[in-house]
């Protein structure tokens, strides 16, 4: 690539993400609907106008930055996981990525948890994006049934629900947990629930052979 070139995107980048950062304190402060564009430029110090170089609205921005935090978590969930590591520790390993990184932009996340379906309705990109939050979902799936069917193979899983399944049972768990804290409008005690949840996992949902 051209340096010059490569100068430009990289300047580009990272304005987009100085945005982005700024939308992610706004949205955790106020919400998605009481947020507007103007607060949002204002955080980053742009301008209105010149925000509009960058991203075309509020909607927009929020979703580019909700498709950036679930990257994110998918690679702390990916530098948690190790195949030399038992399929326990890889599973807590994740599962203590998810609550990581919703602990770390707690209010963000509630937002998003609250994921206004209108926004993808409306969006010119709708089905884009549907499609590319689908895949990331079924990434963070997928990351958790890859660690089970690993599992069963080296003997450490034994169990008669199918590796998806579980996963998905798993991903129900922490989902339920912010649930919870989102009703209650605060985070509880993330080491307690994650403690929770391998017990549950360990004891209730798959059976090892060790026992």
């Amino acid at each position: 690539m051209d340096p010059k070139v490569n100068r430009r995107q990289t300047i580009l980048d990272a304005k987009k993400g100085l945005i982005l950062d700024a939308a992610r304190r706004v949205f955790a402060e106020r919400g998605y609907h009481e947020t507007s564009i103007e607060h949002i430029a204002r955080e980053a110090g742009f301008s209105k106008p010149s925000l509009y170089n960058y991203y075309k609205d509020k909607e927009d921005i929020f979703l580019q930055l909700s498709l950036r935090e679930i990257d994110i978590l998918l690679s702390k969930m990916n530098a948690n996981c190790d195949d030399s590591f038992s399929s326990m520790k890889n599973l807590e390993g994740m599962i203590r990525a998810v609550f990581d990184t919703f602990g770390e932009h707690f209010y963000f996340m509630l937002t998003l948890s609250h994921f206004p379906l209108v926004v993808l309705a409306h969006h010119e990109n709708s089905q884009e994006l549907h499609r590319q939050f689908a895949s990331r979902l079924m990434r963070i799936v997928g990351k958790l049934t890859s660690v089970i069917a690993r599992g069963r193979e080296k003997g450490e899983i034994n169990t008669t629900v199918n590796d998806e399944n579980c996963a998905r049972y798993i991903t129900g768990m922490i989902k339920s947990v912010f649930v919870h804290w989102r009703m209650n409008e605060k985070m509880g005690d993330a080491e307690q629930e994650i403690a929770h949840i391998m017990t549950f996992i360990s004891q209730g949902v798959l059976f090892y052979e060790s026992r």
